[in-house]
């Protein structure tokens, strides 16, 4: 782990402990006329002191990352944390936020946690969004803090922005107990019928000893609300001992043009300290059941860049009828780079730096994303939050040179 992603973790851990759940916000109550019980004076001084060590060390390490010209594109933004009797002290911070993404509201558009969508459920990720007959349609995946992902949810939308989610989740089978869930990607064929792919593991090592056995499934469904059936055979599984894919398979994104359908997919390898070393691979179909891997990955980690350690992880593709779109993670997971190809197969990177941090969301922690063509916008959903309080879904929108 990089010194910058230590920073960004330790500032998102503190925010986590610091800042309320977003539904709490919304409905806190107005200070009363009984005086507190007031604390000694260099109580708050201590904490106060620790809370601006902590977010200027971390925003220190980001700008001296940035170039010199995205200096002067500064803006500054005041982050609040709670002391020890209660009040809160703002710190106004100096960052330079990303070229690349804006955010469209700081109101989540679905969300986990008691007040959520969700039924209670504190996780929820980012799930894919598709267009049809004029509506918007997703279809994402919620957990609890069990570490158990089995609720699929189905919401709709008349613009994108704000969502109906249908409370009654649909479970299937093929994902009830999972460890880990999430859908890919939707679609609606030309005869009605919708199509769903995910990944789903299953722990299986039992009395503590943590096994992860992953899949890439492919599931139907007359109407987006499911009820979802599960093909009986997975469509991708890893590769054989030595694969570069062997570990673990994440993260489908399907593209369908005509009769050619195109898989991308996070594929992982333990390396030699145990680790798990990821990059993207590709699978083709002529009907989106079969699938035919390649050998070899199409986009890899790049180990001059100190951000992505050689790996690249949560893959997110989309086609834009021009070119591939590629949002992805590097080793860590908490922040985003960017990429295009006009095949699917050679890849550049826009930018050596990530286009996508915990600066440019509400809450520090990203999670999974997803990106949705639509005219000549690129919308991007981010699940973002923290495992002690709860996550939620953000609509921001990509702007691709």
């Amino acid at each position: 782990m990089t010194d910058l992603e230590r920073q960004l973790r330790a500032y998102a851990e503190t925010l986590d402990e610091a800042v309320p759940p977003v539904h709490e916000l919304a409905r806190r109550r107005p200070p009363t006329t009984t005086t507190p019980r007031r604390t000694p004076s260099w109580v708050l001084g201590v904490a106060a002191a620790a809370v601006v060590v902590a977010i200027v060390g971390s925003v220190a390490v980001l700008v001296s990352w940035r170039t010199p010209t995205e200096e002067a594109a500064s803006t500054s933004i005041t982050t609040s944390s709670t002391i020890p009797d209660g009040s809160e002290t703002t710190v106004p911070v100096s960052i330079a936020p990303s070229e690349y993404v804006t955010l469209v509201s700081d109101r989540p558009v679905y969300a986990g946690g008691e007040n959520g969508d969700v039924g209670g459920r504190p996780r929820v990720a980012a799930g894919p969004v598709t267009i049809v007959d004029g509506a918007y349609h997703t279809v994402f995946a919620a957990g609890g803090s069990d570490d158990v992902w089995e609720a699929v949810f189905h919401g709709t939308s008349d613009d994108g922005s704000t969502w109906t989610i249908d409370p009654r989740p649909t479970v299937f089978d093929a994902v009830v107990g999972a460890s880990d869930l999430l859908i890919g990607s939707i679609d609606r064929l030309e005869d009605g019928t919708w199509v769903m792919y995910y990944h789903v593991a299953f722990d299986t090592g039992g009395h503590g000893n943590h096994v992860y056995e992953y899949t890439i499934g492919r599931a139907t469904a007359s109407a987006p609300g499911g009820p979802w059936i599960a093909d009986a055979t997975p469509a991708l599984v890893p590769g054989p001992e030595g694969a570069w894919d062997s570990a673990a398979i994440r993260n489908p994104a399907v593209v369908r043009q005509g009769d050619s359908w195109l898989m991308f997919y996070t594929g992982s390898q333990k390396d030699a300290s145990g680790g798990m070393h990821s990059a993207m691979g590709m699978a083709t179909s002529r009907d989106g059941v079969a699938w035919e891997k390649l050998s070899e990955p199409v986009f890899v980690g790049d180990p001059r860049l100190a951000w992505e350690e050689g790996s690249v992880a949560k893959t997110d593709v989309v086609w834009t009828g021009q070119r591939y779109l590629l949002l992805y993670a590097g080793r860590t997971g908490g922040t985003r780079g960017l990429a295009t190809s006009p095949d699917g197969v050679t890849w550049d990177r826009v930018d050596d730096d990530p286009v996508l941090t915990g600066f440019d969301v509400p809450r520090p922690a990203i999670f999974s994303t997803s990106m949705l063509v639509d005219g000549d916008r690129i919308r991007l959903y981010v699940s973002n939050g923290g495992h002690r309080t709860t996550s939620a879904v953000y609509e921001m929108e990509l702007t691709v040179p």
